[in-house]
């Protein structure tokens, strides 16, 4: 609900101020008012339910096949065998891929343990140092904002101030 009010606000900022493709947001906002009423009306009423098949979930599935395709594409450019390195991480992903679909694990059954292992141990500690390192971050930028040095989210930018 937030971002359906915050993207809402930006829009219609973007409509007073006639900024670059502000007729784009006029035809936001007039979906959303649309879409919004016939929902509020009656989910169950035929016309929100076409727009729901129609419109909405083709657009989830085109958000979703472009995930999958920039996906594919950052598989390809990172799994590439060039160095040691690569190839432990290709083979990796190979064997907890085929620990996941089922007809991985009845082709290769020896897989399944070698895959438990990989997600239990290296992929919780990589975790881990994610986690640490995101914590660290939200203090740092919380004791930034604490005494005074970070103050963009007040709208304030000044220059040179770092």
């Amino acid at each position: 609900m937030l971002g359906v009010v915050l993207l809402t606000i930006s829009h219609i900022k973007k409509i007073s101020s006639r900024g670059e493709g502000w007729y784009y947001s006029i035809i936001y906002l007039a979906s959303l008012i649309i879409t919004a009423s016939f929902g509020l009306i009656s989910v169950r009423d035929f016309t929100f339910r076409w727009i729901y098949n129609n419109m909405t979930a083709p657009i989830g599935v085109a958000l979703y096949s472009l995930t999958a395709f920039y996906i594919t594409s950052a598989a390809y450019r990172v799994f590439r065998a060039r160095n040691f390195d690569a190839t432990v991480l290709l083979v990796c992903a190979f064997i907890v891929l085929m620990m996941l679909i089922p007809v991985g694990a009845a082709i290769l059954p020896p897989v399944v343990p070698v895959g438990e292992w990989l997600r239990s141990f290296p992929s919780s500690a990589g975790f881990r140092g994610m986690i640490i390192g995101t914590s660290l971050g939200i203090i740092g930028l919380g004791v930034r904002i604490l005494v005074g040095r970070q103050r963009e989210h007040l709208g304030i930018r000044e220059e040179g101030r770092g």
